[in-house]
């Protein structure tokens, strides 16, 4: 019983850690080089509970431990959990529950691609998924500020993030 407890203090602290990582304002803070292992990590502490509570199974491929990027990890990691919630929205409504994150390299360039069970994007939407407050979700349920703040800070790190459109399922891929 003491170490369950142990496990579950120590995962509430890593928790509390990212939530404070991810909520302090970070726009002025200088770029510094970040293992991309690091973003992730950052990013499914937040919401690893939520997938698991939810049956929806994760699937991360293995990222070399000397990939970095250059940026701020806080904010790239913040358009990583903005893709991870919409994958979560779309998992937990298909028939099959999983979001898969994988990272590749393309010369200077490394790309985290994040994919998830459900259908796709509907090709009349897509076009408007990074516009301002524009979202297919119920009311309540979301902002449609996700998509197009974090392709603000992405921009802003001289990076990008877009939709796979050759995809059969959800596939954004975020380039740093």
């Amino acid at each position: 019983l003491s170490e369950q407890i142990q496990i579950v203090a120590m995962r509430i602290a890593s928790i509390v850690k990212g939530l404070l990582a991810l909520s302090r304002d970070a726009s002025n803070d200088p770029f510094d080089e970040v293992p991309l292992s690091s973003v992730v990590k950052l990013s499914l502490d937040y919401c690893r509970a939520r997938l698991e509570s939810h049956d929806v199974q994760l699937r991360v491929k293995e990222i070399p431990p000397e990939w970095t990027v250059i940026g701020r990890e806080s904010q790239l990691s913040e358009v990583l959990l903005n893709v991870l919630s919409n994958a979560f929205d779309a998992a937990v409504e298909s028939q099959e529950r999983w979001i898969e994150i994988a990272t590749s390299a393309h010369g200077t360039t490394i790309e985290i691609s994040v994919t998830d069970s459900g259908t796709g994007v509907k090709e009349e939407l897509r076009q408007k998924i990074f516009d301002p407050f524009f979202t297919t979700k119920q009311v309540g349920k979301g902002t449609g500020l996700g998509l197009s703040v974090s392709q603000g800070i992405m921009t802003a790190h001289g990076g990008q993030i877009l939709l796979d459109e050759k995809s059969g399922r959800t596939r954004f891929l975020i380039r740093a």
